[in-house]
């Protein structure tokens, strides 16, 4: 490795850079700090730049040769140019991206020749401390479809350069011969770009699902921890279609390292059951929403675009959903292994209307039935699903993706009953499924206005409670009147709530004091009908209920 230091004027600095290395010197220069670079590996190196000069860094390139080059700094906003010997500009940027002043360019050198990276200030007026970085590596070509042999460099690193159309989903399937490699794709822009999926695949193999956010060249990097490793890559397009919720099932065969991608619209509230089935090697489908075609998909969104729906067991190739987001949403449907797999896909609504106060339907086994109805705010709802051949679970939902209640063995025996007062206006999902998903068979779901009782002043009222059940009762107050509001039970631990005339909890208590029973001393905010809400922390049995008035 060589290195030259050649003074220009002011403070400005001029590097020359060969393969392999990069040195330094001058006002705030590195010196010789750093010997080499490995291929690719990035190298840096902080010095200030005067304001209104430049600093040049020269590369001796051959033809052939990407380099990625960064200025950062806090104290101006730098700007990078690519220039040939004759001043040229070849490639330059100012802003990686909007809201990010630090520049970051890739180029590939055509032909081989002396050339210079420019650092300046915006508008030539700024200057200061900046971090200037580079990597250079030489990639080999490679087309899409195609299985491509090579093998890592001496720092053990493989490039490889591909064309990706915007908007466009790559898997990337990577076989060392006796490693498993490690795989980084850096974009058109320089920036490493994240997998949207990373398959399972043990052994001395990755599989990894990319999507092209720009059209260009994208430089995959194969590391090893060795020189001279082989190993082979095959990257393809994953096939896109369109389909519909309630549209035709979809007859489709996966080509060996094949990744599907069926896109559909849907709206905010619908529920949507994707079911992919195969009767040679079973496949996996997974449901996302859409990136638009200048965006790369964030896995973990700041606000959920959907709501997975539970009960479906072990089964991936079923997905059920409540759509949170009208847009655009996608279903993969991919073989673990990589396997070539003739499918079919079949996308419909998941969930049918509970219009009736009771309905009689069957369970598959594995799986969950998705009901909906519509309720007022403040309505008490009692829901049962009884069955004799299979354990029943309850799971109430609304429709911004809560869970308001669960309940297994509610209404006696191993069926399932809840009892809830809705806490707003619109429409409710109930999930009839098997505890444990090992069940099926027939069941009736019931659906029913459940029963206030009365709780007249100071006089006890009894009640029978069933595990994980609810009972309403319901008394009226003034505002200002200041009660006492007791439950008791030797057979379970007691919990109350208090519900405003308004529909709003206004107080709640499990135990009073070091015993299980509960007791609420409010001074009442309004005047009307409250209504009182009794559970059970451990089961259920028998209680007594009581309030009293301490004005009087």
């Amino acid at each position: 490795m060589r290195f030259w230091l050649v003074p220009l004027l002011g403070l400005s600095v001029t590097l020359f850079i060969q393969q392999g290395g990069l040195g330094g010197g001058g006002f705030g220069g590195g010196g010789s700090s750093i010997a080499t670079a490995p291929d690719g590996d990035p190298v840096a190196q902080t010095h200030i730049l005067t304001p209104g000069d430049r600093g040049e860094w020269p590369i001796q390139a051959k033809e052939g040769e990407t380099i990625i080059v960064s200025a950062d700094s806090e104290v101006f906003d730098p700007a990078l140019e690519v220039v040939d010997a004759a001043g040229k500009v070849l490639a330059q940027n100012d802003d990686v991206r909007p809201g990010q002043q630090n520049p970051l360019l890739v180029y590939r050198f055509a032909a081989a020749g002396t050339y210079k990276v420019l650092v300046k200030g915006y508008k030539s007026a700024a200057g200061g401390q900046y971090r200037f970085m580079i990597r250079r590596f030489a990639a080999k070509d490679a087309t899409i479809g195609e299985r491509t042999a090579h093998s890592t460099s001496k720092s053990g690193n493989g490039w490889l350069r591909y064309k990706f159309d915007a908007g466009k989903t790559i898997v990337v399937a990577a076989r060392g011969a006796t490693f498993r490699p490690e795989l980084e794709l850096i974009g058109p822009t320089g920036e490493p770009v994240a997998p949207v999926k990373e398959f399972e695949n043990p052994g001395q193999s990755r599989w990894l699902a990319y999507r092209a956010a720009a059209s260009g060249d994208y430089y995959l990097r194969v590391q090893s921890n060795q020189s001279g490793q082989s190993f082979a890559i095959t990257a393809v397009a994953a096939h896109e279609g369109i389909t519909s919720v309630g549209g035709p099932t979809i007859e489709h065969t996966l080509e060996p390292g094949g990744f599907d991608i069926w896109k559909f619209k849907a709206k905010a509230g619908d529920i949507v059951r994707a079911e992919a089935k195969s009767r040679s090697a079973p496949v996996i489908a997974q449901l996302s929403q859409s990136p638009k075609s200048d965006e790369i998909a964030d896995p973990q969104p700041a606000t959920a675009p959907f709501l997975g729906l539970t009960g479906d067991g072990k089964d991936r190739e079923t997905v059920n959903v409540l759509v949170l987001k009208t847009g655009e949403y996608q279903i993969s449907v991919y073989h673990p292994s990589g396997n070539p797999s003739h499918y079919s896909l079949a996308v419909s609504s998941g969930a049918k209307p509970l219009d009736a106060m009771e309905v009689n339907s069957s369970l598959a086994l594995g799986r969950a039935d998705f009901w909906i109805f519509e309720g007022q705010k403040g309505q008490i709802v009692r829901l049962e699903a009884l069955s004799t051949q299979f354990d029943t679970f309850l799971e109430l939902d609304d429709f911004n993706g809560s869970s308001l209640a669960q309940n297994d063995d509610g209404a006696g025996d191993r069926n399932a009953g809840l009892t809830l007062q809705l806490p707003s206006s619109g429409l409710f999902l109930v999930q009839v499924s098997s505890r444990g998903g090992g069940g099926s068979g027939s069941y009736t779901l019931k659906r029913s206005t459940a029963e206030v009782h009365p709780l007249l002043e100071n006089v006890r009222g009894d009640g029978t409670l069933g595990s994980g059940g609810v009972d309403f009762w319901s008394f009226s107050g003034r505002a200002g009147q200041t009660i006492v509001l007791s439950a008791r039970s030797p057979q379970f631990d007691t919990v109350l709530h208090l519900i405003g005339p308004d529909g709003s909890e206004v107080a709640a208590n499990d135990d009073s004091g070091d015993g299980t029973d509960s007791l609420i001393t409010i001074r009442l905010p309004l005047s009307g009908t409250y209504t009182v809400r009794l559970t059970g922390n451990d089961g259920g049995g028998q209680y007594s209920i009581r309030w009293i008035d301490l004005d009087r």
